[in-house]
């Protein structure tokens, strides 16, 4: 059998072994008294500190009942911890008892349970046996950390996860490292708070990810893989919320009071061999708004507890079992460790049976399974007070960065308090219920970010953003595809086969927050000159195409495309031009009285112009630079810019902005710079950009109104990877090009003199304006 094939019946095996628990849990004929009615029942026998109940011998000669103790939670012991509401009792195991702490029977899923050191004083039945590191624990019932909790898991969460590791080979590479080809450590001083990891990156699927192990003071041979972009990160994401992991978080959010929650922190463990481990805490000083939750995936059956945890009061130590099924979350200040374990050491052999899994983890040859499997997902309830501590002392491995901006994207994404208003200043009170009621993860909010070096693209290339990762890596978040942008993923020609026989057949894939894509395939219009597409369908008002080369597909640059127009749009500017005159005044600029160019340095010369609407425009004409007579004619103040407004409003624009909007994930958009301008001769025109490092937020839409048909195409673009490589674009009436970050173009050689004719645009500059951009756009 297949290790895949042998998962996959792991799988199939643990959900219905937990989907018989859950529904032996559920069909119980009476539930688990609370704290004060089981201290009133006459059937119990309380401890003289009040802290379990343990049932009492019937006075017959029946042999002693295998029931097990009751642990109560609100009790004298626990009075200085804030104790959950409505937290009920709870038995402890029937089983073998093995570790310091309390394991809950037969929970339903999703209660959440303080951790409570168990009564290792209390006479067991003899088919019990006890297993403690801690002996001599008196302190049967107490808490042993405010915030250390054990919650039972929905019986398809854990299935869901072997098989996305079996099936991407994480498990396998997990067996490497612990057992023939470990990562080496990084040296650490014990005396010291190093605790440098070493790592490497790793593909699995399509995606990367990063394995690394910790530094030697851990003293195990413990590696974690974990997303090394949000591409990644969002795959796992799907996975968790595939088996339930949504559900499982609101119970924890309504057992623990929060307000939301977001999962934004994931990875994979495994360990075969660890000395005592190193004890330390993952939060502090949240205020319990942080949680590692540790979800046992495999374990080794009958042998000691795996998980240290230390006291908060008194400082001892003892040993937590894992069960599979049962999540542990450790959050502020709880001190745990890697206990003691060696899962190397064959058990024996049973003869000649067929490798594989038995629930638990042994192998059915009677050997053990080599590692113990866990995977670990950081949640939290972020707000403005905690987004920077909760960013600078959680996000410390390759993603998520620690980026607070990132973080605070995230607030209250995966679940949210029905009674607490979510704070989101884009989101009415309608669309806020809406969400509640359909419960879909539409990805995190957004947020600026970029390249901040000049040759990113370049690095990129050469493989620099994962051989420099504290350089480059982290200053070249867009070439390096650290998050995910909206909008085309690839862009690609096909070739006649992949498009069923057709010619000059283009597919663009684009993505959303929660790296979902969709692919669609375009023709090319052959008929039209230049050296990018154009959708021989006519694109619909809104509708967003990229800049691909025609020779195979690629995009020119990430930030440019053509976008379809309503067609009532370009009537209604021309009407507006001509009832102004302008159309007329361009004329005349362009042709018989221009207005003087400066010399090159020297910036626009213009002048104060009045047309026929009594407003007042400004016409301009750039420097000697950009060897043209372009001219350009725009409102010289506020009330000239609201009449234009209103004419690209009557024209419908807002489809334009709704179509870009919702395409490359903006939160909003506001025409905010507008122009009109005309050219009727240019020589190589003046390469040049609109905007600059505003993640992707600011464009310039221009809008063809008058063309000629049979002038060679207007518009030069240079490559985003090769700037050396340059193209020529045709305009279409009815389509409008973007121009955005770090675009280059310009206008193309043209003389339309002789004929006495002019080319003719719109330009309307348009952003999603934030606290984070607008010095940029200024």
């Amino acid at each position: 059998m297949k290790c895949i094939d042998l998962f996959y019946t792991l799988a199939a095996i643990a959900s219905l072994t937990a989907a018989d628990n859950a529904s032996a849990a559920s069909s119980s004929s009476a539930e688990v008294p609370t704290s004060n009615e089981a201290k009133k029942s006459s059937s119990l026998s309380c401890s003289a500190n009040d802290q379990t109940c343990s049932p009492q011998q019937s006075s017959s000669s029946s042999p002693p009942s295998e029931e097990s103790h009751l642990y109560c939670v609100d009790t004298s012991i626990n009075s200085e911890y804030e104790i959950l509401t409505n937290q009920n009792c709870f038995h402890d195991t029937t089983q073998q008892l093995i570790g310091d702490f309390v394991t809950p029977t037969n929970l339903p899923f999703g209660r959440v349970t303080p951790i409570l050191w168990r009564n290792t004083t209390t006479t067991t039945t003899s088919s019990s046996t006890t297993t403690s590191s801690n002996t001599n624990n008196s302190n049967g019932g107490k808490i042993v950390s405010q915030y250390a909790f054990q919650i039972s898991l929905p019986p398809t969460l854990v299935p869901t996860l072997l098989n996305y590791t079996s099936h991407l080979g994480i498990i396998d590479k997990f067996r490497d490292f612990t057992s023939t080809s470990p990562i080496p450590t990084q040296q650490s001083d014990d005396d010291n708070d190093d605790d440098t990891h070493n790592g490497k990156f790793v593909t699995f699927g399509s995606n990367r990810w990063y394995a690394q192990r910790p530094a030697k003071k851990w003293k195990s041979n413990m590696h974690w893989i974990s997303p090394a972009d949000e591409q990644t990160h969002e795959e796992y994401l799907r996975v968790l919320f595939s088996g339930g992991f949504g559900d499982l978080l609101d119970k924890i959010g309504h057992a623990i009071q929060l307000d939301g929650l977001v999962a934004y922190h994931l990875t994979f463990l495994a360990v075969s061999n660890s000395v005592v481990g190193y004890t330390h805490h993952d939060t502090t000083a949240t205020g319990g708004r942080v949680y590692n939750v540790i979800i046992p995936l495999l374990l080794e059956d009958d042998v000691p507890p795996e998980l240290i945890l230390v006291d908060d009061v008194t400082g001892e130590r003892g040993g937590y079992k894992y069960q599979v099924g049962m999540a542990a979350l450790m959050g502020d200040d709880v001190v745990h460790g890697t206990l003691e374990c060696d899962y190397t050491k064959e058990r024996g052999s049973s003869g000649g049976e067929e490798e594989g899994w038995k629930h638990g983890g042994i192998m059915m040859n009677g050997q053990r399974s080599g590692m113990r499997l866990a995977a670990t997902v950081y949640i939290a309830d972020i707000n403005d007070v905690n987004v920077k501590d909760v960013a600078e002392r959680t996000l410390t491995q390759i993603f998520p960065m620690a980026d607070q901006n990132w973080l605070y994207a995230q607030r209250g994404r995966h679940w949210w308090n029905d009674t607490t208003a979510v704070e989101n200043d884009n989101e009415s009170d309608d669309e806020s219920e809406s969400k509640k009621k359909e419960w879909i993860d539409k990805g995190r909010s957004r947020f600026k970010f970029g390249d901040e070096l000049e040759d990113c693209n370049i690095r990129a290339r050469e493989g620099m953003c994962e051989s420099d990762e504290e350089g480059t890596r982290k200053m070249c978040l867009k070439s390096c595809n650290i998050y995910i942008e909206d909008g085309p993923t690839s862009t690609k020609k096909l070739s006649v086969e992949e498009a069923g026989g057709e010619e000059a057949i283009y597919q663009v894939c684009t993505q959303n927050r929660t790296a979902v894509e969709t692919c669609r395939n375009y023709q090319d219009d052959t008929d039209v000159d230049g050296d990018f597409v154009v959708p021989k369908k006519k694109l619909e008002a809104g509708e967003m195409f990229p800049i691909m080369w025609r020779e195979d597909g690629s995009q020119t640059t990430p930030y440019a495309f053509q976008v379809g127009l309503p067609p009532e749009l370009t009537t209604e500017l021309l009407n507006y031009c001509d009832e102004l005159t302008m159309t007329d005044l361009f004329r005349d600029l362009v042709g018989e009285n221009p207005i003087e160019a400066y010399e090159t340095g020297q910036g626009p010369n213009g002048k104060f112009v009045t047309l026929a609407d009594g407003n007042n425009w400004y016409a301009q004409r750039p420097d000697k630079k950009w060897e043209s007579n372009m001219h350009w004619i725009g409102p010289a103040d506020e009330k000239t810019h609201e009449e234009y407004i209103k004419v690209l409003a009557k024209g419908n624009l807002d489809a334009v902005l709704d179509g870009m909007g919702k395409y490359l994930g903006l939160d909003s958009l506001v025409a905010y710079h507008l122009t009109f301008l005309a050219v009727s001769h240019s020589e190589k025109g003046y390469i040049h950009r609109d905007t600059h490092s505003t993640g992707g937020s600011v464009y310039n839409i221009i809008i063809p109104l008058i063309l000629d048909d049979e002038a060679v195409p207007e518009l030069e673009m240079s490559d985003w990877w090769d700037e050396s490589k340059t193209g020529s674009l045709k305009y279409q009436i009815g389509s409008a090009s973007m121009m955005g970050d770090d675009a280059m173009h310009g206008t193309q050689a043209c003389d339309y003199r002789e004929k006495k004719g002019m080319r003719m645009a719109a330009t309307v500059y348009v952003a999603d304006i934030n606290e984070a951009n607008y010095k940029h756009i200024t």
